[in-house]
């Protein structure tokens, strides 16, 4: 899992390195691929035996998700940015992981993660507070 989840991560980067034109400022080509790489780095970094564990709010829960798809897209929420993936539980439900990322000095750090519903990012869209950053 691993393994797809990395070249995933390369092809993401590849097609950031096209689109400059399309970029809002003052994010840079090289941040995009530093946060595609953050927030990959945070995942394998919480994978439990492959999987992002995540408690479903419906019945408390811990369940299994399994990254299949980083999305090329990133979100700004004033300083900070939100970036999503595509997630499957074991049974091959879809969902999206969200990730919070802020900046720290020279790296970008993930402080929340959602699986599934988010009515927090919903709201901050609905606001105005978050905006495509490329």
């Amino acid at each position: 899992m691993k393994k797809h989840i990395s070249a995933c991560f390369v092809l993401a980067s590849l097609s950031f390195a096209n689109c400059t034109a399309s970029l809002a400022d003052p994010v840079t080509d090289a941040d995009l691929i530093t946060l595609q790489a953050a927030m990959q780095s945070h995942i394998d970094s919480v994978l439990v035996d492959g999987a992002l564990l995540g408690v479903n709010a419906a019945n408390g829960n811990v369940q299994e998700y399994f990254p299949t798809k980083a999305h090329p897209k990133i979100m700004t929420m004033g300083e900070h940015f939100v970036m999503c993936s595509d997630v499957v539980d074991a049974a091959g439900q879809k969902a999206m992981a969200n990730f919070y990322i802020a900046k720290d000095g020279n790296r970008f750090v993930v402080f929340n993660t959602t699986i599934g519903a988010d009515p927090v990012l919903d709201k901050l869209m609905q606001d105005g507070k978050v905006a495509m950053a490329n």
